[in-house]
């Protein structure tokens, strides 16, 4: 089964200090990280109140997710908060599940 990752990308401090040529090679280091992990990404949005990048990542697994993120970050240009993404119908299918085990 697939993992869908939802990442929102800021950027360091080193990004600040790079040059046009330097950012756009971090630019596409990126999307080889993602494709080296097995993902696709499915969907990017600029988030202008957050000054981020927020995008929708499809990956083989979990942990194809994760060593895709820390590769990422791993080069230094940019930050990466990620979580698990789930459909709004998955989650609203745990719902009784989730209840059973809570006891309510």
């Amino acid at each position: 089964m697939a993992h869908r990752s939802a990442s929102k990308l800021t950027f360091s401090s080193a990004w600040d200090a790079m040059n046009d040529e330097e950012r756009t090679a971090e630019q596409v280091a990126a999307i080889a990280i993602v494709t080296a992990c097995g993902g696709e990404t499915k969907a990017q949005y600029v988030l202008a109140t957050d000054a981020c990048l927020f995008s929708v990542t499809e990956y083989p697994n979990e942990d194809a997710a994760l060593k895709s993120a820390l590769a990422i970050a791993r080069r230094g240009a940019f930050v990466l908060e990620t979580q698990r993404a789930v459909t709004l119908e998955g989650y609203m299918g745990m719902e009784e599940e989730v209840r059973k085990i809570a006891g309510k």
